[in-house]
Parts: C-alpha cells; structure tokens; sequence
C-alpha cells in the first residue's frame, strides 16, 4: 500500500466518522468531541500513515468480511495488528484510529462503541 492509499483510507474513514482521530473516536481521556480535541487528534491521525499502512496489511491477510463481528473491537483488533508486526520484528505501535482509519476506509462494516 502506498501512503497516497493510506491517506486516502483515512479520509474516507473521517468522512464516514467525522469524530475519528488518532485515539479512536473522540479525544483521549475525556472522550469527548470538542471540535478543538477532534481537529488536534486528525492532525495525529493523518500524520499516522505508515500505521494506516500496516493496519490494511494487516487486515488484507486475514480476509474480508461482510458482516459485523461483535466480538472484539477495534481497539483488540489493533493489538493484533501489533502482536503480527511483532512477531516479524517491525514496528508494533499503531493507534486505535489508526486501525478504524483501515479498517473503515477498506469498507469493512463498523458500528461504534465508545472510542472503539
């Protein structure tokens, strides 16, 4: 995947959740949704495209799917994402918004739960 992908993933993931940001959706710690916390954290998010990347990587070895999974969640399936990347000794930090940024843009199905 080349970054020019990448962005384009996490500007569709932003306009499917105009709320997402590098944390996930809504700002880190208070969760919640000031237009000044949210800009902040997309200014994060769409400075992360190499994770945006590996979060599609990721997600393209195991597959599509057509339906919701209910369960795990975002955040889980991130840590996924690190334990793969680990396991290969590359780079294992990606941030949940990250992963939604992915995972969203790809089209995968998503309903949102907190920050997840």
């Amino acid at each position: 995947m080349t970054p020019t992908d990448a962005v384009t993933l996490i500007q569709k993931a932003i306009a499917a959740i105009p709320a997402l940001t590098h944390f996930g959706v809504g700002v880190y710690r208070s969760h919640t949704l000031d237009a000044a916390g949210i800009a902040a954290g997309q200014v994060q998010l769409r400075a992360a495209v190499h994770e945006v990347a590996l979060c599609a990587e990721w997600l393209d070895g195991i597959g599509a799917t057509n339906r919701l999974w209910r369960g795990g969640t975002s955040y889980s399936f991130k840590h996924g994402v690190e334990g793969w990347l680990r396991r290969q000794d590359r780079p294992a930090y990606v941030g949940n918004g990250s992963f939604i940024a992915a995972a969203v843009g790809l089209g995968y199905p998503f309903a949102i739960v907190g920050p997840n």
